[in-house]
């Protein structure tokens, strides 16, 4: 196994995430993403940085996956706890966004008083509202890259 396959393997195995979402969270393109995963391009050492860091990988994490022994089905234990671990450091960077925005929390904790319907609906406008933005921002992007 080459070493971009167990990046690969770490991402749909243990952290559980899609290409789109790794992509998102290293500010990159999905693409470019499948590139470097597929062994096409080589993983540049300020994304590998991001990965190590976005993953908290250990250096033993990242022997695993450059020699590719990234966590065989008889470690499914191990794999638990990384993913656990990931998914805490998740959480946790959510928590620092709401403490850094008391707007937001204010917000969201509004919408923790309303009925469940609600809730649901008041989320489902928020989610939209990010994806358009998120939009807006690739729209742009597009637009830069052309210009310059």
């Amino acid at each position: 196994m080459i070493f971009s396959d167990g990046f690969k393997r770490y991402r749909e195995e243990i952290v559980q995430l899609s290409q789109v979402e790794v992509a998102k969270r290293l500010n990159i393109s999905k693409q470019l993403l499948n590139k470097y995963e597929n062994g096409k391009s080589q993983f540049p050492d300020d994304i590998l940085r991001k990965l190590v860091n976005l993953y908290q990988l250990s250096p033993m994490d990242l022997y695993n996956i450059i020699s590719g022994k990234a966590y065989p089905e008889e470690h499914s234990e191990s794999t638990m706890v990384l993913r656990e671990r990931f998914e805490d450091t998740e959480t946790e960077r959510a928590i620092e966004l709401l403490k850094k925005f008391p707007q937001l929390r204010s917000l969201i904790i509004s919408a923790s008083y309303y009925d469940s319907k609600k809730q649901e609906k008041v989320i489902h406008k928020f989610v939209s509202i990010m994806k358009a933005i998120e939009e807006l921002y690739c729209f742009f992007d597009k637009i830069r890259l052309n210009y310059y």
